[in-house]
């Protein structure tokens, strides 16, 4: 025992030493405020409005990192139902997604459209407000939405594919730059201070093209005359798609993770054009 740390002791029991080790690792992980400091966290919860009798409990990623949501979930489980609305790309539709715990674990999933043999998915549709913009005549450049480092896939060396991604952006940005066309690069929250540098110096040296200083939304992007071109599988072309309003998809990440399933729309996206 360290000075000023206490330590915890776990047993393993059972006839299924897998099962009983992830158990204790997973206990050996969770932070104090799930653990010993689970009422405490309730209490917080509960002075934030949170409500202490609940029926229905509703997030699109409070599951994430928000602890008081946590606490307040696991005290209400399982008299209250559990609804969780899909936040992000990929659920259902690429083999990544595999391991979903806010899709097992809800009681009620509301999909952006797939549906697939999962149970307990519901086809909702879009669930953000429809986007409804005027659209200019002229496109006065583009915006290049990039996607956040995949670093969460330990068995495979993601460092590697990772940079390969960065790599073809700067490619396809040398490529803009040569045509004259105003770039825009909107990098994910996530990105690293190592990738932004990369990116940064990749750059300096295009005159058409910049690293965006301000994340304004996609309305005001194509309300200015910003065209949109996704660097990945987002969420945003069901957005733009469900509008009527043109985009493009520039996929360095290639598509062998998306199920066989869906991949009719991405052959409908590359006939019309959309996609390369």
């Amino acid at each position: 025992m360290d000075s000023g740390h206490s330590t915890r002791e776990f047993v393993l029991e059972g006839s299924d030493p897998t099962k009983n080790t992830a158990e204790v690792i997973l206990k050996m992980l969770m932070p104090w405020s799930l653990v010993e400091g689970f009422e405490a966290t309730l209490q917080r919860a509960i002075s934030l409005g949170f409500a202490r009798n609940p029926r229905v409990i509703f997030t699109s990623n409070g599951f994430d990192t928000d602890d008081e949501f946590k606490v307040h979930l696991a005290k209400a489980l399982p008299r209250a139902a559990y609804v969780v609305g899909q936040h992000g790309n990929e659920f259902g539709v690429s083999k990544v997604k595999d391991l979903c715990p806010e899709l097992r674990a809800s009681n009620l999933f509301l999909s952006w459209g797939w549906s697939g043999d999962e149970q307990g998915v519901h086809p909702f549709g879009q669930i953000k407000p429809a986007l409804r913009v005027r659209k200019p005549n002229k496109v006065r450049g583009i915006t290049l939405f990039l996607r956040d480092e995949l670093d969460l896939f330990l068995s495979a060396d993601m460092h590697e594919i990772n940079k390969r991604y960065f790599r073809n952006i700067e490619d396809l940005c040398a490529s803009l730059n040569d045509l004259q066309v105003t770039t825009h690069l909107r990098l994910h929250t996530s990105t690293s201070s190592c990738t932004r540098n990369f990116l940064e110096k990749a750059v300096e040296k295009m005159p058409f093209v910049a690293i965006s200083g301000d994340r304004p939304s996609m309305r005001k992007l194509l309300a200015s005359g910003m065209g949109i071109v996704f660097g990945y599988d987002s969420t945003g072309m069901l957005e733009m798609g469900t509008a009527g309003i043109p985009f493009f998809l520039f996929a360095p990440d290639g598509l062998g993770l998306v199920r066989q399933e869906y991949r009719a729309n991405y052959d409908s996206l590359r006939s019309a054009g959309l996609l390369s």
